[in-house]
Order: structure tokens, then sequence, then C-alpha cells
């Protein structure tokens, strides 16, 4: 039977995480075993009836019903004495399961969980389909501020959280992608996507758990990166030996951001404008070029003549190893995987990327 299910389920989705088969399961056996006892408890009652006062099956089924549910119709006829025990007997026996049964199917149905459960197989298949997708563990006031920027920028991303009610809330309230489970299980991260997926934030409040996480990810993908949340400068060794890439300690953050309104205002005001959700229609852009055609490395920015044709300002180039250039000049020479940072507007971004790609329109 067991089997047969998994099959069944996976003719629904061949991808389908084992995590959420166990799931499917769990509450497949919840149900057989509510009616099972249901089936059980009916059962007894027909064949006492039966057996006891030579009653149809009709009219023993009947009385089963009326005496199991304590709805208190009246007796098909007189009852004997041990017709009266094996009522008396059969209420104190079946009530309460009878109650049980029939308030988990209750609330099986109004609770929704038939629902959400379904809602969990379609968002399994949506992150299956995900290539390039940013994993964000935890939806804090950190986690919240990194979701909307990303989805700001259009970026695909995958939500990772734990509390089911604010779980609900977001699927009702967004579009946001939001997988309920524990960032530091490796089987949710797994089904998150964490082998296909680009980057992973992990904004948790607990520093053990960020560098937990940023372990467990680091041991299923070499190839992420990794940026965690730091609530302690000392954590911030641990969570770079662990794997992240970067470690980011908020109040460092705000503590110069502050000072740098003093000291450098006009420069924050400009920073704050093009990072802003409202804010400017500007903002920052890296454009990677993959694939590159062999016909075009070596060519420069002068060369191709991309600022011009697409109107945005080229302040940064990448290198594949990581090597940054800031504010570079036009005759560097473009290569494989290169990013390219770029100030502009979302219609003037979507230009220079699609040049990048459309390389018959750049000779």
């Amino acid at each position: 039977m067991r089997e047969i299910l998994i099959q069944f389920i996976r003719k629904f989705d061949q991808n389908i995480h084992p995590k959420r088969i166990r799931e499917v399961l769990r509450y497949v056996n919840y149900l057989l075993i509510t009616f099972g006892l249901i089936f059980f408890s009916i059962s007894v009652g027909v064949i006492g009836f039966m057996l006891i006062e030579n009653y149809s099956f009709s009219d023993a089924l009947y009385m089963t019903i009326i005496t199991v549910s304590t709805v208190g119709f009246g007796e098909v006829r007189q009852l004997s004495t041990e017709g009266r025990m094996f009522v008396s007997l059969l209420i104190i026996f079946n009530v309460g399961i009878f109650a049980y049964s029939v308030g988990n199917l209750a609330n099986f149905i109004v609770d929704g969980d038939y629902k959400r459960i379904f809602k969990d197989l379609l968002i399994g298949r949506k992150i299956d389909k995900m290539k390039d997708h940013i994993i964000v563990c935890g939806y804090g006031r950190y986690g919240k501020s990194v979701v909307q920027h990303l989805l700001n920028q259009d970026l695909p991303c995958v939500l990772i959280e734990t509390d089911l009610e604010k779980v609900e809330d977001i699927r009702k309230e967004s579009l946001i992608t939001v997988l309920e489970g524990d960032a530091t299980d490796e089987e949710t991260l797994k089904e998150a996507g964490v082998d296909h997926a680009r980057a992973l934030v992990t904004t948790l409040p607990e520093d053990a758990d960020n560098v937990y996480v940023t372990l467990s990810t680091r041991h299923l993908s070499t190839d992420i990166k990794i940026i965690s949340r730091a609530n302690i400068a000392s954590s911030k060794k641990n969570l770079l030996k662990a794997g992240a890439n970067q470690v980011l300690i908020p109040e460092n953050i705000g503590g110069f951001y502050m000072s740098s309104l003093i000291t450098k205002p006009d420069i924050i005001q400009i920073f704050t404008e093009i990072s802003s959700l409202g804010g400017s229609s500007f903002r920052l852009a890296e454009i990677i070029l993959d694939p590159l055609p062999s016909r075009l490395i070596g060519k420069t920015l002068q060369d191709l003549n991309l600022e011009e044709k697409a109107g945005v300002k080229v302040i940064g180039m990448k290198l594949e190893n990581g090597t940054m250039t800031v504010n570079p000049t036009k005759e560097i020479e473009l290569q494989e995987k290169m990013g390219i940072v770029v100030l502009g507007n979302q219609e003037q971004i979507s230009k220079f990327h699609h040049l990048t790609r459309e390389f018959d329109l750049i000779e």
C-alpha cells in the first residue's frame, strides 16, 4: 500500500522531495486510522445488534449510528436486558472514538491541511524548475528586507520559514515562494534547491543557527555564495570558517551609516536613493557575461560601445576569481564569466543585458 501510494505521488511530481512524501504519507496514515476507527466502531455495533437482538443489517446499522453518535432517536424495538448492556458498553467504548474521528476529519477539512499539502507540492515543483535562485533563511526584520529588495530587482528567491502561521500569512499576502521548514535541517535546504541555487542568505536570530546553516549549505554545495548575519563580532570568524563568503553585523552597518550621514551626507543620500524600494528609478545591477562568444573575448567596452547604446554607466567590473575593478577604463578586455556592475534605470539595464545576449546587435 505504501509503495503504491509513493508511486502515485511520484506520478504527480517525479522530483518530489522525500520530506514531502513522508508528510503526505503521514496525513494518509492519519486519515486511514481515523476511517479505520469509524469502520471498526460501526462494525462492532452492527454485528452486536444482529447477534444479540436478531436485527436485520439495516436495522442494526441504524441502531449503531444513533448509538455511537449519541443522537438518541427511537429504538427499532424494545431492547432485551442483554441488548441494553451491549448498548451501554457500546456508548462507553465508542463515544470517544467517534468524537475523536469526526473531530479529526472536521479539522482536516476546516483547517485546510489538505490545501496546505497540495500547495506544498506545487511549491516543490516550482522550486525544481528554478535555476540560480537565492535562498533566504528566516523572515524576521532582516530577512523580510532582503526578500523585498530581491523581489524589487526581479530576482527569483525562495524563503525558508519555520513559523507555520507566518508562512500562511505570507502566502496570502504576497507572491513570495515560501517553504515551511527548518533551515538548519539539510532536508529543508535540499528541498529549497540548494544544489542549483545561486546564493543563500541566512538571517536567523541565533548565531549558532546561522553557523549550522552555513556548514550544511557548504557541505551540500561548494559553489553557492553564502551571506550570513552575525549578532556579535566573535561569531564572524566561526561563520567564515564554516564556509560563509561574507558575514555582516547589522549593528556595525547601522553605526557606519549613521556616522556617514554626518561626515558624507550627500554620498549617503545618493546611495539611499539608488537602493531604496520606493525612491529613485536608478539602481545598480550586475550583468554576468556567461556565455561569452569566443569572437568577443578580448573586445573592450570601447570597441562595443555598450554604455552609449544602453545609456548606462559602468562603475565596476569583476573577474571570475572575484577581483573587482571600480570605475574601470573602457580599455579593459571582456572575459568569460566577467561581471559588469552598471548604474541606470530599469529600461537601460534591461537594454544593456539584452545587448550582452544579442551579440549580433553589438557588432
